[in-house]
This record gives C-alpha cells, structure tokens and sequence, in this order.
C-alpha cells in the first residue's frame, strides 16, 4: 500500500527530533546483521534523482551539520583496504559508469573558462604529496640531474658550506608543495637548473616556471635566486659572489 503525501508529512513529523537509545541501537545492528541490502533499482535511482534534483540545503542546515559532526572522526580513519578487497572492488566497479553523459557535459561547462587560483594550486599540490608519502610510505622526491648534483657539490667544498640537493642534505628542499635543485640555508640562495624542456620554442622560460619562481619567492623574498641553463653549470662555482638574480 502506497502512502499519501500528507500521510509521509504527519508520520515524519510525529518522528522529528526523535533519538533512538543504545540498547534500540544494539537490537537494530544485530537483527541487520549478516542480511544484504538489495541494491536499488535502476527506476528507485531515478526517483531519488529527480527529487533531489535543484535541491539545495539552506546555509542554517549546512552550518548544523557542520557544529554536529565537529571533532568527531571517522571510523573508516587509518584503515586501509586489502589488495584482496581492492581487486573485488575494482572488478565490481568495472565498466559501470557513475555519472551520466549529462551529468559529464553539466560538469564540463561549469568548469569551462575556470581557472584555479594559485591558493588552490598550492592546497592540490601539498595533497597530493601527502597521498604520496601515505600510500608508498616515503618521502616523494622528483628526478633529478646528477651533473648538477656534482656542481652543487663543488660548490659546497668550494665555499666551505653545506647545501641541500637530491642526493645530500635529506633531499631536495620542497616549497609549499615544490622541489628546488639547491636550496642553502646559510647562504640564502636557492639555485634552479634548467633543462631543455624549462623552455619555449623560441627560447623563453616557459611561464610556468617564472610562475614557480616568483611563489618560492613570496616565501623567501629575503633569498638570491638564480637560475642556470644544463650547459652552464660551470657558472655554479661562482654563485655564491654572483649578484644576478
């Protein structure tokens, strides 16, 4: 028997506000327990689509359930899934597609022309290092020239000091989420080697790299920056007198 809207409204009211207790908690989980949910239909799908369609929460409920679920952590937290789960899981989900082609299409033109700001830039990259550093239990690191590692070595013998670089002084020195090629505390200078790929075809540093270079520097403003192509890394052994940013 299907029930009336009017009769949905009295019987959501009549339950509004109401908690279970733990012992009703206890009796429900058991008697659930073992029993599998039948997956909902394609025609139930549509239904709970078409209803929540536009709908949106009002800034009120969004900001009680925000002071509701405040400090609390999830029970899925640290836990890791088995590779047996992760191969069930990923051939259950294989050929399925979750979104529709309308849904893809509304998700392309709302991005469409929208350029992430370097904030958020910044926040992607620093997340995506974390994952890195959780799932493969290290320290990423990016490639590196070992030509330059020698000259950076030079360099430090030279003017009696210690920098940091891929293989010496725990890696190159990440920066709100990038890696520099010589960072010196000490010295205040950081050194960036540019290889054929950091240009244009008309021999230009490309903008993403003056783009890096000017938000390291927001960080370090008080630090000499300089910048050297692959075949000049002779120039190195002069840095630290050079005055050129």
């Amino acid at each position: 028997m299907k029930r009336t809207l009017e009769q949905r409204k009295r019987m959501s009211g009549a339950h509004k506000g109401h908690r279970h207790s733990e012992e009703t908690k206890k009796k429900m989980s058991a008697a659930a327990k073992g029993k599998k949910k039948k997956p909902f239909s394609e025609e139930h799908r549509r239904k709970i689509g078409l209803a929540s369609k536009g709908r949106k929460q009002s800034k009120e409920s969004n900001k009680k359930r925000s002071e509701k679920l405040k400090g609390r952590v999830s029970p899925t937290k640290g836990m890791k899934h088995s590779e047996e789960t992760k191969k069930k899981m990923s051939l259950a989900h294989k050929g399925k597609s979750f979104i529709t082609d309308e849904q893809r299409l509304a998700i392309s033109k709302a991005q469409k022309g929208r350029r992430r700001t370097s904030k958020e830039k910044e926040n992607l990259r620093l997340i995506r290092l974390k994952q890195i550093a959780e799932n493969y239990n290290c320290i990423p690191q990016p490639n590196y020239n070992k030509k330059a590692c020698e000259a950076f070595k030079a360099f430090d013998n030279l003017n009696n000091t210690k920098g940091r670089y891929a293989v010496y002084g725990n890696g190159e020195k990440q920066i709100r989420g990038y890696f520099v090629d010589y960072f010196n505390e000490s010295l205040k200078l950081i050194i960036e080697i540019d290889e054929k790929h950091h240009f244009d075809k008309l021999g230009r540093l490309r903008e993403r790299d003056v783009r890096r270079q000017k938000e390291i520097q927001r960080y370090y403003s008080d630090f000499k920056f300089l910048r050297f192509k692959d075949g000049e890394m002779n120039k190195i052994l002069k840095a630290g007198s050079n005055n050129e940013r």
